[in-house]
């Protein structure tokens, strides 16, 4: 019997606590995703937080100067692989960063591993701590890949979803530049 990505996500949550471990480097450095990271690249400015930025790869390769994620051992590690950046332990909903101290806030593929109906108060904590953009990536649909992922909870290609999150980033955040391929959503939120 297959399971449907919400019990997928239920019982990796059971067996596994719902902590996300370390993603993998091959993973990051599939073309797909070598092209996500390179667009959060082109698109950064002036001071970046990486939220839920894992062990620090795209951090690094984006230029950021802080990261949070809610895995201590995933920040420990990014500790390790790139002193020259500050992480710390926090989550989406309680950024610990003061109101528009950050250029750029990055939420990249994060946003489908939190509850729906949750999404937006990470977007509103997005836009408090960012004083110039927030940019958001999404996978655009189940591949292989989120096939095999327990850890989302969601996935943008599911109509009703896709409409809601997008719906909800325009009408809370505004100005947006909207671009999608095969593999990804791209958002631009201009907070300035």
């Amino acid at each position: 019997m297959l399971l449907t990505l919400s019990e997928r996500n239920e019982k990796w949550v059971k067996e596994e606590g719902g902590i996300e471990h370390p993603t993998r480097k091959e993973t990051l450095e599939k073309p797909e995703q070598k092209k996500r990271i390179q667009w959060l690249k082109e698109h950064v400015t002036g001071k970046v937080l990486d939220v839920g930025c894992n062990w620090g790869y795209v951090s690094n390769e984006i230029g950021a100067c802080a990261g949070i994620d809610i895995n201590p051992e995933n920040i420990k590690m990014a500790e390790r692989e790139f002193p020259e950046i500050e992480f710390s332990v926090g989550n989406a909903y309680a950024m610990p960063f003061e109101d528009k101290s950050c250029d750029t806030v990055v939420l990249a593929d994060i946003l489908e591993h939190i509850p729906l109906r949750r999404v937006s108060d990470v977007l509103e904590e997005a836009e408090r701590c960012a004083s110039k953009k927030i940019l958001i990536t999404l996978p655009a649909m189940q591949t292989e890949d989120c096939a095999l992922c327990f850890k989302h909870k969601w996935i943008p290609s599911e109509p009703e979803n896709l409409g809601v999150v997008v719906l909800d980033i325009l009408y809370s955040l505004g100005n947006i530049t909207l671009v999608c391929d095969i593999h990804f959503i791209y958002i631009e939120v201009d907070v300035a």
